[in-house]
């Protein structure tokens, strides 16, 4: 019984650090480039709701990250940035719910999940930096010139 309790509040607060990195990564990105408000990232906690929202999340973040870099001129190997790995995670997270599979696919979820939340820290470390060295504002200096 304490073992489980001490399980369910680890598990809520590593999800709160996580949901909080989504929020700052969001904040981070210029509001025009965002697909949708960081405070929005805590409706993940609403009950059923929450399966259903993660993959919305997934592709607005991805989004609003990949629109973030083409301003920026930051160059990104992905086409969406961490939308694969973060599309496994979310098919892992529901499919734990399911009896006797469940147990299997939360053994492939929380890698997932941590994969996921490295890449987001990854890409939000890189917004943070600031411009890639060509893109939108190199295009401003030579209008300029």
């Amino acid at each position: 019984m304490i073992l489980m309790l001490i399980i369910a509040l680890s598990s809520l607060v590593a999800a709160i650090f996580y949901l909080l990195t989504l929020q700052r990564t969001l904040e981070i990105i210029s509001p025009v480039n965002r697909r949708m408000d960081p405070n929005q990232v805590w409706m993940i906690l609403i009950p059923g709701y929450g399966m259903v929202f993660q993959f919305m999340m997934l592709g607005k973040l991805s989004d609003s990250i990949k629109a973030e870099q083409m301003t920026k001129g930051i160059r990104c190997a992905e086409v969406r940035p961490a939308y694969q790995i973060g599309l496994l995670m979310c098919i892992a997270n529901c499919a734990a719910v399911i009896p006797y599979l469940g147990i299997l696919a939360m053994l492939g979820a929380i890698p997932l999940w941590i994969m996921y939340w490295l890449k987001i820290v990854e890409y939000k470390k890189q917004l943070e930096q600031g411009y890639g060295g060509y893109g939108y504002q190199d295009a401003e200096i030579i209008d300029d010139i």
